[in-house]
């Protein structure tokens, strides 16, 4: 999060950030030789903007935050199990969907 100190922006707030999970090893396989199962990898971005403004007297502060930007929705692979001779991928976790939210603060 950068705050803008001086000239015709000063107050605003800008931020985002990027959060990556490569690829991992979620389970192991047997047959017909024995190797790593991988989750691939993934990657979300996030955003926050906020102003600090004034209200008669008072001081308010608005921000601005969405999560998951770009709206990721793929199941993510957290293990394996075996069927019938045949490994599965399970254990399925869901990232949160894209999310906005306002937020305002007052100071007094």
């Amino acid at each position: 999060m950068y705050s803008v100190p001086a000239g015709r922006l000063k107050g605003r707030c800008f931020g985002g950030g990027v959060a990556w999970q490569g690829p991992s090893i979620i389970g192991q396989r047997d047959q017909p030789r024995l190797h790593s199962i991988y989750r691939a990898g993934y990657y979300t971005v996030n955003l926050s903007l906020g102003d600090a403004l004034r209200l008669g007297q008072r001081p308010i502060g608005l921000q601005f935050k969405m999560t998951n930007l770009l709206d990721y929705a793929e199941p993510i692979d957290t293990g394996t199990n075996t069927f019938q001779n045949r490994t599965l991928r399970t254990n399925l976790d869901d990232l949160d969907a894209r999310k906005a939210a306002l937020a305002a603060t007052d100071r007094f």
